[in-house]
């Protein structure tokens, strides 16, 4: 999968074969507003989404949370939510606890 520098780009879907976001991987796209993460994904690398200024909503599909690098909403929307599996509400909370306040259960 190849982004890089599509500064316009305003949603995008991580492919399912994907299981590392990598640092800064989407880093400064100032247009990016949603993200859909699948089940696979195991990490989200450091400022993997750092100064995303209009992310208001990212999509994460994975039941166990994945390892997070420091930073990596640092400077997104204030309005942020971050949509996890209902189920996995409280593990996502105790493991990402600096967003703790921005994990919503996905609306079914």
């Amino acid at each position: 999968m190849c982004i890089y520098n599509c500064r316009s780009l305003e949603s995008i879907t991580i492919p399912n074969g994907v299981t590392s976001i990598s640092q800064n991987a989407l880093n400064s796209y100032s247009n990016l507003a949603n993200i859909t993460i699948p089940q696979n994904v195991t990490s989200i690398g450091h400022a993997a989404f750092y100064r995303c200024t209009s992310l208001t909503g990212v999509t994460i599909q994975v039941t166990a949370p994945p390892t997070l690098g420091n930073d990596v909403f640092l400077g997104t929307s204030s309005n942020l939510v971050i949509y996890i599996p209902a189920e996995s509400v409280d593990a996502y909370r105790k493991a990402w606890k600096g967003y703790a306040s921005k994990i919503q259960p996905i609306s079914t």
